[in-house]
């Protein structure tokens, strides 16, 4: 014990004094989704290479092998979410149910993760087993036990990634305010600018959501940690406001400028890298596309083979109206074979998306628009035809269609005329391709790779988290309430100073006027009784 603390100490002393260290950080990272792991793969891999101690528990297997990356493997997560979950089924949700489904995610994720073997062989490591905790603040806030464990926010720096980008949820751990005015709520499809209505019904989503999660989705979330735990704990939303650096899947050339606080740092497309060589079949294949090619994928979750036979049928209809000059890569793995496949189509159980969008005979992407594949699509120059389903994915779609890079379909009104007559527009219309390569030299143009920056303030935060905490980058708005945040006690005292003015004026009138004005009844009075 006393080792470890002197090397602990020894190391933390090179960080403040600008020397490099191996740090032993633990990366909590639970999110059900591959492509999220893809996302924080990035950062752990570079954080490892680098010659620090990772320990990452995840329902994902590692991205790479390497002897400073150790893998804690959450068993299940994903038979759970396929047995829970339509995802396929979600593309007709009413706003109000799409949020109840988010907030489904979050619980069922948690209730099965947390009990798992891996989970609780982390919770066997002693307390003093890390130096940083980085961990995600996206729906599985049940793992804020580990903080409280290995004392996170209070001993050791946390830092907070997120491959969702910003959102209301994530003002737990800033203590700014994602203003519903300007900013859109994630599940719908509105810009920042917004007519009157738009602005309506967003405040009246935000606030439900913040509701929400304030007086059900986290005292479930409560429930589900203290359980686990075997004791009770903090309220779960101190745990996330000591979360000393956010790391946001933010850019913005898709998601436009916004308000941020030093605490909040964008490293959008911190998973994105130059093309790397195809397999044979899949490059062979590309090449071989005289009039070039189209990749179809709808993510790590969303699977092709769970769709309607109708509607599968008429995207292969739509494949096969494009000729044999121009060819499909689809991500699709078919649970019995496809009768007439196309001659033109290629499907893979998996696929290298970033090595296919940087191949330069691809066309178009046929997505469902989630945020890691939007910025793909824009770091690779790709313009895209999206069939959005859920959550973000309506919102990246309205943003790409008023810049001009992509065309929208509707999974539930698709018909093979519409799909044909998108995916034809998009490669047939340089000025798609054109637009997007504007954005990809936006996204590519910084002083640094987005990675680079994640790595850098990762180890910020080591060298300078004492007790626990960046004190520098923590923002006075955590410690206020949100009334007293938007001032509406200061307005509360004001209308009252203003109210009670007005009343003593009027008082005053009404006194004068007893006082200088006589009654006229007196001298009608007395004619009358004459």
């Amino acid at each position: 014990m006393g080792a470890k603390l002197l090397i602990s100490t020894i190391g933390i002393l090179l960080l403040v004094s600008g020397g490099s260290y191996a740090a032993r950080i633990l990366a909590i990272v639970p999110t059900v989704s591959r492509s999220h792991h893809i996302w924080n793969s990035a950062l752990t891999v570079a954080l490892a290479r680098r010659g620090h101690q990772i320990t990452a528990i995840s329902p994902d297997p590692p991205m790479e092998n390497n002897p400073n990356l150790k893998h804690i493997i959450i068993e299940g997560a994903y038979e759970r979410v396929q047995e829970v979950f339509d995802l396929e089924g979600l593309v007709d949700e009413s706003d109000i149910d799409a949020l109840k489904v988010f907030w489904k995610w979050g619980l069922e994720t948690c209730k099965q993760e947390i009990q798992t073997k891996g989970a609780k062989e982390l919770l066997r490591m002693p307390p003093d087993s890390f130096d940083l905790i980085i961990t995600e603040v996206l729906v599985n806030e049940c793992f804020y036990l580990y903080l409280d464990h290995f004392g996170g926010g209070t001993r050791i720096p946390v830092v907070g990634i997120s491959a969702f980008g910003i959102a209301p949820w994530t003002d737990l751990a800033t203590g700014a305010r994602t203003m519903p005015s300007v900013f859109a709520f994630p599940t719908l499809p509105y810009l920042s600018k917004m007519n009157f209505w738009e602005r309506m019904k967003n405040t009246f989503i935000t606030g439900l959501e913040w509701i929400g999660m304030m007086y059900y989705y986290l005292p479930q979330q409560q429930k589900i940690a203290e359980e686990a735990y075997g004791k009770p704990l903090p309220p779960l939303q101190e745990f996330a406001s000591n979360i000393s650096l956010l790391l946001m899947n933010n850019h913005f050339a898709l998601n436009g400028p916004q308000q941020q606080l030093p605490g909040i740092v964008e490293v959008g497309a911190m998973q994105c890298s130059p093309p790397k060589p195809l397999p044979k079949d899949i490059q062979s294949f590309l090449d071989g596309a005289e009039q070039g090619a189209i990749f179809f994928s709808l993510g790590s979750n969303l699977r092709s083979e769970n769709l309607p036979k109708e509607k599968l049928q008429i995207i292969l209809d739509t494949f096969a109206a494009l000729g044999p000059k121009v060819r499909v890569v689809w991500k699709f793995d078919p649970k019995v074979p496809i009768k007439g496949l196309p001659s033109n189509v290629l499907l893979k159980k998996w696929l290298p998306q970033e090595d296919i969008l940087g191949h330069p005979k691809i066309l178009a992407f046929v997505s469902h628009s989630g945020l890691l594949s939007t910025l793909e699509s824009i770091y690779h120059g790709k313009p895209v035809v999206s069939i959005p389903f859920f959550v973000d994915q309506l919102t990246n779609m309205r943003r790409m269609v008023e810049m001009k890079v992509a065309e929208y379909v509707n999974f539930v009104t698709i018909t093979k005329e519409s799909f044909t007559a998108k995916v034809l527009k998009v490669i047939n219309d340089p000025s798609y391709r054109r637009n997007m390569q504007t954005l990809s030299n936006m996204l590519r143009d910084q002083p640094e790779t987005p990675l680079d920056r994640a790595v850098f303030w990762v180890e910020f935060t080591l060298r300078h988290g004492k007790g626990g905490r960046v004190e520098a980058l923590r923002y006075a708005g955590l410690d206020l309430a949100w009334y007293q945040y938007f001032s509406l006690d200061v307005l509360a005292v004001f209308a009252g100073v203003i109210m009670f003015a007005v009343l003593v004026v009027v008082f005053v009138i009404r006194a004068l006027c007893r006082c200088f004005v006589k009654p006229s009844h007196g001298k009608d009075s007395s004619k009358k009784r004459q």
